[in-house]
C-alpha cells in the first residue's frame, strides 16, 4: 500500500529509495511508479522503477519502464546498465547488482 501524506514526485522518490535501501522492493516499486508519472520528463522515476521491478522478477514491467527512459533520455549510462541487467536476468544469468 502506498504511504499517505506524500504530495510530490520527489517525496515519492525519497520514500521509494528508503524502501529500496531496505530491500522492500514491492513498496519501493509502487512509490517509484507514482514518482515516475509525477517527475516526467525526468527519467529518474522510471530508472528506479525498472530496477525495483528487476529485483521483483517483474521483467515486463521493468522493460516498460526502460522504454520510457529510452524515450526521455536515450543516452544516459544507467539505461544501458539496467537494460543489460534485465537481459541477463531474463536469460537466467546472474549479475552483481
Amino acid at each position: 500500500q502506498m504511504d499517505r501524506g506524500l504530495h510530490t514526485g520527489e517525496a515519492y522518490m525519497a520514500r521509494g529509495q528508503l524502501y529500496a535501501s531496505n530491500k522492500m522492493w514491492a513498496l519501493a516499486a509502487i512509490h517509484f511508479h507514482r514518482a515516475a508519472g509525477m517527475l516526467e520528463p525526468r527519467p529518474a522515476g522510471h530508472l528506479a522503477l525498472a530496477q525495483a521491478c528487476i529485483h521483483l522478477g517483474e521483467y515486463e514491467l521493468a522493460a516498460q519502464a526502460l522504454e520510457a527512459v529510452q524515450r526521455l533520455a536515450p543516452g544516459i549510462p544507467q539505461l544501458a546498465e539496467l537494460t543489460a541487467l534485465l537481459e541477463a536476468k531474463r536469460s537466467g544469468g546472474h549479475s552483481s547488482k
